[in-house]
């Protein structure tokens, strides 16, 4: 590689910056994901699908997921195409493709979603207002001050912070707007490490002011309106530990996988993307489900509330696809008794999405 050679020696020295996330290189990104995708079942010609169907529902956690396109130890995609993304890409331009969660990756209960880009705006831009205190109290004039367009999940992570020493105890304030995308009672959930609140138009709905590792705690359902502004405070602290605060949403009382089933219901076929990411199995992680504990597997069967989606769905009869994402081994042996057509998709990169639609249509025999 040549890291100890003088540059002039070192071939890939000239390779310009540009060359990186370049056309070539996504085209190549698709071609490995073809090659490493398995197709575990195909019973009855089900695979591949007619681009031309009526609609097609694509329901499971990991259908339209982040996390299965980077795994862990990634770099940042400045694009990317999830499985959803891929299929409506494919598909016939007369062909409708409908899309419901349906289920979490492992808890059952609310389907949480974060706070995201396109949802919060500061003097009409995207992003939020933030700023950093020496302290853990929020006193005194801010160290630094930016616009955050809240492009991860985690407000803190990947910030490079002018003045931030290794191992300071600091606050944070994120202010702003926030407009939702549907009217109805919304459930706001906080996890944080260390303290964290939220206020949503000047009202306190989640609070934790306390030194702790990661933790979560919901908030009372507040009534919004799609479309309306409303103001948003986020205040937290970092005292020890690695810094996370996530801020996510989801309506009140809603049952998801009813709601899924009913969308199987009605359309032509259906496709399940589902099984793990990187967020579950890793190193040393703060995890600690059915399952799975510290970031290891305790069971390699498919999370049961998944499993229970998928025998909901093949009980509405319509021909189906599962697409299993993991990075290690999973389990599925109800499904492969009683589903016709099963792929493994991985942790796919870039461009994985667009690789599963060409196998699940007939444009790469895997």
């Amino acid at each position: 590689l040549g890291m100890f050679d003088p540059p002039e020696m070192v071939p890939y020295a000239k390779i310009p910056y540009s060359e990186n996330d370049s056309e070539e290189h996504r085209k190549l990104s698709v071609r490995a994901a073809q090659e490493s995708i398995v197709l575990l079942k195909n019973d009855n010609h089900t695979l591949p699908l007619k681009k031309n169907l009526k609609k097609i529902a694509v329901i499971g956690p990991t259908a339209d997921s982040y996390d299965i396109i980077i795994g862990n130890y990634n770099g940042t995609p400045s694009k990317y195409t999830t499985p959803l993304k891929g299929i409506i890409n494919k598909v016939a331009p007369g062909t409708e493709v409908v899309y419901k969660q349906g289920c979490n990756l492992v808890e059952e209960g609310p389907i949480l979603k974060p706070v995201s880009t396109t949802m919060v705006t500061i003097d009409s831009k995207p992003g939020l207002k933030v700023e950093y205190f020496k302290g853990t109290d929020l006193e005194g004039e801010p160290f630094y001050t930016e616009v955050n367009e809240m492009g991860n999940d985690n407000w803190l992570a990947f910030r490079r912070i002018p003045g931030m020493e290794r191992g300071m105890k600091y606050s944070v304030r994120w202010t702003g707007k926030l407009t939702m995308p549907v009217s109805g009672d919304i459930n706001f959930s906080v996890s944080g490490d260390d303290g964290y609140r939220l206020y949503i138009d000047g009202k306190l709905l989640v609070e934790d002011w306390s030194d702790h590792e990661n933790a979560t705690t919901k908030s009372n359902h507040i009534y919004l309106e799609k479309g309306k502004s409303y103001d948003i405070k986020a205040e937290f602290f970092q005292s020890s530990g690695f810094p996370r605060l996530s801020v996510e949403w989801d309506l009140y009382n809603t049952d998801h996988f009813e709601n899924a089933v009913e969308l199987a219901k009605s359309a032509d076929a259906v496709i399940f993307v589902g099984g793990i990411t990187a967020r579950l199995e890793g190193e040393e992680m703060r995890v600690s489900y059915d399952g799975f504990k510290g970031g290891d597997r305790t069971k390699l069967h498919l999370p049961k509330v998944q499993e229970d989606m998928i025998k909901a769905l093949h009980k509405t009869g319509k021909p189906m696809v599962v697409v299993l994402t993991s990075g290690s081994a999973l389990a599925a042996t109800w499904e492969k008794e009683n589903i016709p057509a099963m792929v493994e998709l991985w942790y796919c990169g870039e461009e994985g999405g667009t690789a599963l639609a060409d196998v699940l249509f007939g444009d790469y025999n895997p």
